[in-house]
C-alpha cells in the first residue's frame, strides 16, 4: 500500500500539540505513520470489513493527518466534531467518501484494533457489545494498513 496526496512534513512538537486535546498518548505506530505521511490517500483504498451487511468492504477516502489544508482531514477537527458520540477510547482516524468513519482503540476492551463506525446504520447487533453500528477491521494499525487491497472490477 502506498499514500498519495500526503500531507506536508510533520514535526514532533506539531504531534504533540494534537496529542495534548486527547485523553490518551497516541499509539507509537499510528504515530509513526502520520510523521511520515501527515495523513493522505490509500492506493490501493479499499478495506475488507467483518460482519457489515450488504457491504463487505469499504473504500477509504482519507486517512486523516494533522495539518491537512482540508480540515475535515485532520484528526483534530475530526476528534473535536466526533467525541461526544464515539464510545470512550475511540479515535476518528479516517474516513469513507460516504461519511462512514474508521476508529483506532486508544484505550478500553478495543485498545489497539480498528473498527468502522457505520455511521448511517439503522440496525443494531454487530457482535461488540456497546457499540452499535461499529464492526471490526482490523487487531492492529500495522494489520489495518495491511489490509487494503484494489477496487473489485465491475
Amino acid at each position: 500500500m502506498r499514500i498519495s496526496s500526503q500531507g506536508n512534513a510533520l514535526s514532533d512538537a506539531e504531534l504533540e500539540v494534537v496529542e495534548k486535546l486527547l485523553p490518551w498518548s497516541l499509539p507509537e505506530a499510528y504515530r509513526a505513520f502520520l510523521l511520515k505521511h501527515n495523513g493522505g490517500k490509500p492506493i490501493p483504498p479499499m478495506v475488507p470489513i467483518q460482519g457489515v451487511p450488504n457491504n463487505p468492504e469499504a473504500r477509504v477516502q482519507v486517512l486523516f493527518g494533522v495539518t491537512r489544508p482540508i480540515e475535515s482531514s485532520n484528526l483534530g477537527w475530526n476528534w473535536h466534531t466526533y467525541s461526544a458520540d464515539l464510545p470512550q477510547g475511540l479515535l476518528p482516524i479516517a474516513r469513507t467518501g460516504t461519511g462512514h468513519i474508521f476508529c483506532l482503540g486508544i484505550a478500553g476492551s478495543f485498545k489497539g484494533s480498528v473498527l468502522f463506525w457505520d455511521t448511517g446504520a439503522e440496525y443494531v447487533g454487530t457482535g461488540l457489545p456497546g457499540l452499535d453500528h461499529f464492526y471490526h477491521v482490523a487487531d492492529s494499525f500495522d494489520s489495518f494498513l495491511s489490509s487494503f487491497r484494489e477496487e473489485p472490477k465491475e
